[in-house]
């Protein structure tokens, strides 16, 4: 009777069980239908839309820059744009962009006495991604356009966000016969390392590696409100525009290599760099700003202090926001007016 009294009571709690089961399941099984319905019918217009063209770039390169393409193995094609002649600026574009985000800094450059030079960095522009991305990949490539280049006694590198990363990257790596033709290295916007303390970044970068904001921006009211992150106040409804544009004409595949293998800390390196350094920043960068003070450790244990120019009212996006400001500093770090008014043009 006891063992059977036992077994009556256990086949009762399990009845009592299965009607929670399922008096749950028929008050949330609406809510998980709908969740899964939603879920696959998102995943669908995600993946067409980010399939979709993105938007052509309205601002280019002049058409009187002569392409040149410097072909590599596994897809390591590498494409840069060239024009003057003088002393040779090799210009270094940002993340996710490509040698079009100097379109006007190219063109107010190539008016002075200077070879202004535009690489697509690998896996932007027309640049193939090859085997992958990382700072000593970085650094053989900006080799691979020095050695193509030939021919000149002088080289400026200035690198935009990314681009300032791999001339440093350059800088460490390459032990040639190069490093004492480059009379400087401009760092505009520029890091050692990605800042990690900075919330919105972070955010940014999940959601540009997933694809996510390919399917967000598509809409120009939720693309500009968040692209304002990466301007100052001078920021511009054109300016928004193109940063949109670029951002939606880089596959969210290069993004998600291009951060992933641009994560190396290069600030360990700096104080032994003995390289003449500018450091060019916007003071209303609010992504980036946080990342130029351990830029000031370069040169420090060998004597040579780095220059640094903080721009007011400017952002991140220095290159489509003063590129006249920048233009007047770069031709005065690169001409130095000495005691006697004549500049000093570089040796070209």
């Amino acid at each position: 009777k006891l063992a059977g009294g036992k077994a009556a009571e256990g086949g009762g709690m399990w009845k009592d069980l299965m009607y929670d089961v399922a008096d749950i399941a028929e008050e949330w099984l609406p809510a998980l239908l709908f969740v899964l319905f939603a879920s696959g019918a998102m995943y669908i217009l995600f993946s067409n839309v980010i399939r979709e063209p993105a938007p052509p770039l309205r601002w280019r390169l002049p058409h009187s820059a002569e392409e040149v393409c410097i072909q590599g193995e596994n897809g390591e094609d590498l494409w840069y744009y060239t024009k003057g002649q003088g002393h040779t600026v090799i210009l270094l574009h940002g993340a996710g962009t490509s040698s079009v985000q100097f379109s006007f800094l190219f063109k107010r450059l190539a008016t002075k006495k200077i070879r202004v030079v535009a690489v697509d960095l690998r896996g932007h522009g027309h640049s193939g991604l090859g085997a992958g991305f990382s700072a000593r990949m970085l650094a053989d490539d900006i080799q691979r356009v020095m050695d193509d280049l030939g021919g000149t006694e002088g080289f400026t590198l200035v690198g935009f966000g990314l681009g300032g990363y791999a001339a440093l990257a350059w800088r460490i790596f390459c032990k040639n016969e190069h490093v004492k033709n480059v009379k400087g290295i401009v760092l505009a916007s520029g890091y050692a390392m990605l800042p990690t303390d900075n919330s919105a970044l972070y955010i940014f970068k999940v959601l540009v590696s997933s694809g996510w904001i390919h399917f967000l921006w598509r809409n120009k009211r939720i693309a500009n409100s968040m692209s304002r992150l990466w301007f100052g106040r001078v920021a511009t409804d054109s300016m928004l525009e193109e940063f949109r544009r670029t951002t939606l004409n880089c596959p969210h595949k290069v993004w998600a290599r291009t951060l992933k293998g641009s994560q190396q800390d290069l600030r360990g390196f700096l104080p032994h760099i003995d390289t003449p350094c500018l450091i060019i920043c916007g003071f209303q960068d609010v992504l980036y700003y946080s990342a130029q003070a351990s830029l000031m450790l370069l040169g420090s244990k060998v004597g040579v202090a780095p220059k640094k120019v903080t721009l007011e009212n400017f952002g991140h996006s220095l290159m489509w926001e003063a590129p006249d400001k920048l233009t007047g500093i770069l031709c005065e770090h690169l001409f130095p007016t000495p005691v006697d008014g004549q500049a000093d043009v570089p040796a070209s």
